[in-house]
């Protein structure tokens, strides 16, 4: 839970910006403090001063824009300067717990300011995340934290320590599947040479598709093989590669073949006016459904493929069932009693690559993974280069 949100939560009357400020300095005053403490301080600065760095950077804010903020209520107080920042810099002087809450603030609310005009900041800095800005600032400045939030690319730093990548992989066929002495498959092809690149070992970790988002936030696997797409859903649970090649899935559907006149092609419009639509968490499925107006059809959820199979192929409907999902996972299932056919055309550009996943925090990493897919470009699994006919299915 953010601090502020905590705070707000425990006080009865409106609280401003003097009073947040003040009461984070008085939360973080519990942690402990020594003269050895301060001396970690000394070395620690420069890492302070690289962080403010990046962060003015991000915001294209000048030192002495910072500075004039950092002399003004509701900040004022801490000693802020640019003679303090070069000694920082240079490691002659330790940044204090009180200099480094309120720079962490300072930068919070600049970031919240400036978002109307500079739609590309990073979506994370700002009061809502400040536990998070608090935790990365008091970290720079050498104060180990009593908050749970964990620096920015803290799995990167492991992983240069110890050399392994803990990589999660559900079974989903034909993308990664349990063989023999491990998992196989085009997404796990691609998740070792991509390791591989980058010098260091796999330790694979089997988990479902619910698991993943909790392991990832818990930071108890370090990235998700590429089986993801990257839906707009998901942004909250992942950082997101950029997509393994060119190819990208959109929308099929499935059916009973009982539902369509004998010797005509399956066409939605048969269906239209009233059916059932399911579909299976985490899927492309999942996200056509989102787009529906609540007027729409009576969807049906399932936690996995086979479920959704079981549930078209029940010989009882009395409302016609359809399943959304991935066009290959249809194409490659769709076999007697069930047919595959193109969705409306309201959903026809729904598409997404497939993407590798890791903590929100983790951008070095995922830069890491990024700067290696170009150099993999020609050697592919083929499930992950574009369909020749792929124009024609597009038309479809």
């Amino acid at each position: 839970m953010s601090i502020v949100y905590y705070l707000l939560g425990n006080i009865d009357k409106p609280i401003g910006l003097t009073e947040i400020t003040r009461l984070v300095y008085l939360l973080t005053l519990n942690m402990p403090s020594s003269r050895m403490e301060k001396r970690t301080a000394d070395v620690h600065a420069p890492n302070f001063t690289t962080l403010v760095d990046s962060h003015l950077k991000a915001l294209k804010w000048k030192k002495s824009e910072l500075i004039m903020a950092m002399s003004t209520e509701p900040l004022a107080g801490a000693s802020f300067s640019a003679v303090q920042l070069s000694r920082w810099a240079n490691g002659q002087r330790g940044v204090s717990r009180a200099t480094a809450v309120r720079t962490a603030l300072a930068f919070a609310l600049e970031y919240d300011k400036r978002r109307a005009t500079q739609p590309n900041l990073d979506p994370r800095p700002g009061l809502d995340n400040l536990d998070w800005m608090l935790q990365e600032f008091l970290n720079a400045a050498g104060y180990p934290g009593n908050l749970r939030t964990l620096p920015r690319d803290t799995i990167w730093n492991r992983i240069l320590d110890e050399k392994v990548v803990r990589v999660a992989f559900t079974p989903i066929a034909p993308w990664s599947v349990e063989g023999q002495t491990g998992p196989v498959g085009p997404s796990i092809e691609v998740a070792i040479r991509v390791t591989m690149l980058l010098g260091f070992r796999i330790d694979w970790r089997k988990c479902s598709w619910a698991e993943l988002p909790s392991l990832v936030r818990e930071r108890e696997v370090d990235i998700v093989a590429p089986i993801l797409m990257a839906s707009p859903a998901r942004l909250r649970d992942y950082r997101f590669s950029k997509p393994v090649g060119k190819r990208t899935f959109r929308l099929k559907l499935m059916a009973s073949k009982s539902l369509f006149a004998p010797n005509k092609e399956p066409s939605f419009e048969t269906v239209r006016r009233k059916y059932q639509l399911g579909y299976v968490v985490g899927e492309i499925g999942e996200i056509a459904c989102s787009l529906l107006p609540a007027t729409g059809p009576e969807l049906q959820r399932h936690s996995d493929i086979e479920a959704a199979l079981n549930w078209l192929r029940e010989s009882k409907q009395e409302t016609p069932r359809i399943l959304a999902s991935e066009e290959m996972t249809c194409e490659r299932l769709a076999e007697h009693p069930l047919v595959s056919f193109a969705p409306p055309e309201e959903w026809a550009k729904i598409a997404f690559g497939i993407s590798f996943g890791a903590h929100p925090d983790e951008q070095k990493l995922v830069d890491a993974i990024d700067y290696c897919l170009p150099l993999l470009e020609e050697m592919l699994p083929a499930e992950f280069k574009p369909l020749n006919n792929s124009t024609t299915r597009e038309s479809t």
